[in-house]
């Protein structure tokens, strides 16, 4: 993402600048970097752009001789990292010689960012990898540990089985991993607009060829159990575990935590975090598939099976599921700025799913260990004669092997957000929403007459002004800013009534012309000749990134707030608390944490809700599903909002004439349907806006300006082919036409 610039985002400048220096908040692909900077007019302006051999995050933009005007800086990057593309602009202004403001518009943009939307393509392949993965890791730990302890005849029997199960999962894992990563390269490639061989060339690429060259010693270790006898099961499952582990953190090595200060902390932090969940969610499968081969076993026969099998798993399970709960923990401190963040950002709101759909997955799996796993093993190695006791053990094999079902699908979805989380920008590393723009608004009272000053967005650039002025207003005959900062010389606007005679005065501008501490006087010139001067002290935020520890990569990922300091301390104890509780004491199994959930057990008579785990599973799902679907849904505007400053009635006939104009001048590229499908359309670099996606959330001054100015050198302007009326006309027609989606959506 664009850390800040030199000069800054949206700034004035009463120099011409000879150079732009962009910071990024990651490494960045050279050759896939570039920018582009225009004037009022559309003419390039940018002559050449160099990179800083000390600093990979750091783009010069060298400029030919400019006048005083608007500038356009369009830049675009693939990172060194994670190999996303993602684009962005921002606008500049070259103040006249004497300060004052350049002739022609403004343009209507301030700074934005493009590319980071995650592609269903691109989730769907990466949930395949993850599923894969886990396949794979888990087939060869189940191997490794629960196959081998099997007791008896029976044991023997269902090893065998287990065995061959295990072959033919780590192959398919094998082949999906295999296939699914050959669809990734030519993805990265589609995303990035360049052929394989040139993404093979990137840092991406390297470690893409690297982690899949590693898939060789999994495939040996699985071509060793075929070949070899079940003596050598162990070595050749750890051989294939530890090649699955190496699969795994090559693949952490291009996360979200190798971005930014403490990239080895972070990256080690998400590797346990991606082996932990492998290793459970693989091994459940496993179990799954011996639930179901042990109904057709003997009672007699299987039990003491299933209950040896149910013990080792649980004893790996137990601590993949404290690491996991632990780097999770981790992981979120890092990748979030602020606790806000989980529900004011994409990828917080991905990472709310994953944590609604954990409470359901977690408390299936602590029924399992805690209260049904302990039931079973009891009954089986009671000496003592026990009433009903096949019957019990019947049902309580039904009942686990129900909710160990419901537990791996659970945990597929779980693996289908993380698919899309991983495609989503994190909050660090990305500007700070919270020191950016934001309304201003605030009120003073002297001799008489109250005024409220409104600064809206309060940011560098292009802002709107608004005094609201109450009490002895008879005597108002003039009302101005005067906008002053330390270093800045002051400028003054004068303000129009919005409907003479008005209590309130509007004004637009880019008079806040760089970030920090502003004051801006309202100025209220009286008939009485008794004037106020009013001064309102606002903070302007600027695009500085958020910090979250060093450059180092072995500094620190976080920064050591209360809340981030309490977080990982208090779920560090609980892991810790949570693996003693599992084991001791030692002659009872599930240890103490069993003993705490037979007394929940007893309390809520979860047994005699068990009808409505389904209904609870489902209705968690959904609302998981419905925050998925709303984490990428802008705000609708309400009709005044979106019609806002403009001065032509949305008549039928303002709306017939609009029809025409769109019709013989934006159906080449934007289509008769509005959805980008024009003939012109497959010739463009960058796809026309389907008009539905953006009509109903930006309002009639934002596409003025876009109509007049032409939007970051993909859109043409057509100020001067159309006059102010003509684009009116064709606003109010858009809005009448593609203000609601039509009903096939």
């Amino acid at each position: 993402m664009l850390d800040r610039a030199e000069p800054a985002v949206n700034s004035q400048l009463r120099e011409p600048p000879t150079q732009l220096t962009l910071f990024f908040s990651e490494a960045i692909e050279q050759r896939f970097t570039g920018a582009r900077v225009t004037d009022q007019d559309g003419k390039r302006v940018d002559d050449r752009v160099e990179f800083d051999a000390a600093d990979d995050t750091v783009l010069r933009v060298f400029l030919k001789p400019v006048s005083p005007g608007y500038l356009i800086v369009n830049w675009e990057n693939v990172s060194a990292v994670d190999g996303h593309r993602i684009s962005g602009s921002y606008a500049l202004t070259i103040l006249n010689p004497d300060g004052s403001q350049p002739p022609g518009a403004a343009p209507m943009i301030g700074a934005s960012t493009s590319g980071e939307e995650p592609k269903p393509l691109r989730v769907f392949t990466k949930w395949l990898l993850l599923l894969a993965g886990c396949a794979l890791t888990g087939a060869f730990a189940f191997s490794l540990y629960v196959t081998p302890g099997l007791p008896g005849e029976s044991g023997q029997e269902l090893r065998d089985f287990m065995d061959k199960r295990v072959r033919v999962l780590a192959a398919g894992a094998l082949l999906v991993l295999a296939l699914g990563g050959v669809v990734e390269l030519f993805l990265q490639a589609s995303n990035v607009g360049v052929g394989v061989g040139d993404v093979l060339d990137t840092r991406w690429g390297e470690r893409w060829e690297l982690r899949n060259a590693f898939l060789g010693i999994p495939l040996v270790a699985l071509t060793a159990s075929v070949l070899l006898s079940q003596s050598h099961r162990r070595p050749q499952a750890a051989l294939g575990i530890a090649g699955a582990a190496v699969y795994m953190a090559i693949t952490s090595s291009v996360s979200h935590g190798a971005a930014g200060g403490g990239a080895f902390w972070a990256v080690s932090s998400d590797f346990v975090h991606l082996l932990a969940a492998s290793v459970w969610i693989g091994m459940l499968a496993l179990l799954v598939v011996l639930f179901l081969r042990a109904k057709h076993m003997a009672g007699g026969e299987k039990y003491p099976v299933l209950a040896e099998a149910l013990r080792r798993f649980s004893n790996v399970a137990v601590f993949s599921v404290a690491l996991l709960l632990f780097t999770g923990v981790v992981n979120s401190v890092i990748e979030l700025q602020r606790f806000s963040d989980l529900l004011d950002s994409g990828y917080g709101r991905a990472l709310g799913v994953k944590l609604i759909l954990l409470l359901p997955l977690l408390s299936f799996g602590g029924i399992n260990a805690y209260l049904l796993r302990p039931s079973l093993i009891e009954a089986v190695e009671a000496t003592a004669n026990i009433r009903n006791r096949q019957a019990m053990l019947l049902g309580l094999e039904a009942r686990l092997g129900r909710l160990v079902r419901w537990e791996l699908g659970t945990a597929i979805a779980v693996l289908l957000v993380v698919g899309l989380l991983v495609q989503i920008s994190p909050t660090r590393g990305r500007l700070d929403s919270a020191a950016q723009a934001g309304k201003f608004t605030e009120s003073q009272t002297a001799d008489g007459i109250t005024a409220t000053l409104i600064i809206d967005p309060n940011q560098p650039g292009l802002n709107s002004f608004e005094v609201d002025v109450s009490g002895d207003v008879t005597t108002i005959d003039l009302v101005r800013l005067r906008f002053t900062k330390p270093g800045t010389n002051e400028a003054v606007l004068s303000l129009e009534p919005s409907k003479p005679p008005s209590l309130y005065y509007v004004g637009e501008g880019p008079f806040i012309s760089e970030p920090g501490k502003w004051r801006v006087a309202v100025d209220i010139r009286r008939t009485t000749g008794n004037d106020l001067l009013l001064p309102f002290d606002t903070k302007v935020a600027g695009s500085a990134v958020s910090s979250t520890g060093g450059s180092s990569d072995f500094d620190s990922p976080v920064s050591f707030t209360a809340v981030s300091v309490a977080l990982v301390v208090l779920t560090g104890v609980l892991m810790v608390g949570m693996v003693a509780g599992s084991y001791f004491p030692r002659d009872l199994v599930g240890g103490y944490l069993s003993i705490v959930a037979d007394g929940l057990n007893e309390r809520l008579t979860i047994r005699r809700v068990r009808p409505v785990w389904s209904l609870a599973a489902l209705l968690i799902i959904g609302i998981g599903l419905g925050l998925l679907l709303g984490s990428h849904v802008h705000q609708r505007l309400s009709p005044s909002q979106a019609t806002k400053g403009n001065p032509v009635p949305s008549s039928p006939e303002s709306i017939q004439r609009g029809m025409m104009l769109f019709s013989n001048n934006c159906t080449q590229c934007h289509g008769e349907s509005g959805t980008g499908d024009g003939p012109l359309a497959k010739t463009l670099t960058l796809p026309p806006a389907n008009l539905y996606d953006h009509i109903p959330y930006h309002s009639d001054q934002f596409f003025f300006g876009v109509m007049t100015n032409g939007f970051t050198g993909i859109m043409p302007a057509f100020g001067s082919l159309l006059s102010e009326d003509e684009r009116w006309d064709i606003l109010n027609y858009l809005r009448d036409r593609f203000g609601q989606p039509p009903p096939t959506q």
